[in-house]
């Protein structure tokens, strides 16, 4: 990982990396930072794109302080994106 970006106007998280090879990065995602909830409350996927792709990604822990997610990547990818409902500094 090269730098993470906070970008406020997308509700986003941008984890900027530097690939020579297929491989997946794990983030632990502090609910009180960045989260995706549903309008009643309940959690909503994020969505999460890489280099402007939408990806699926999984969601290995989730409780009431923090939410895992293990993104794969490609050979070649620079700019992930991590999508939610709220993004606080």
């Amino acid at each position: 990982m090269k730098d993470m970006i906070v970008d406020f106007e997308m509700f986003a998280l941008v984890v900027i990396i530097e690939s020579n090879s297929d491989g997946s990065i794990i983030l632990d995602l502090p609910r009180e930072s960045i989260d995706a909830k549903k309008s009643d409350g309940s959690d909503d996927l994020f969505i999460v794109q890489i280099d402007g792709v939408e990806v699926i990604y999984d969601e290995s822990i989730t409780n009431e302080n923090t939410r895992t997610i293990t993104i794969p990547f490609e050979d070649g990818d620079s700019d992930i994106k991590i999508l939610g409902t709220f993004v606080v500094n």
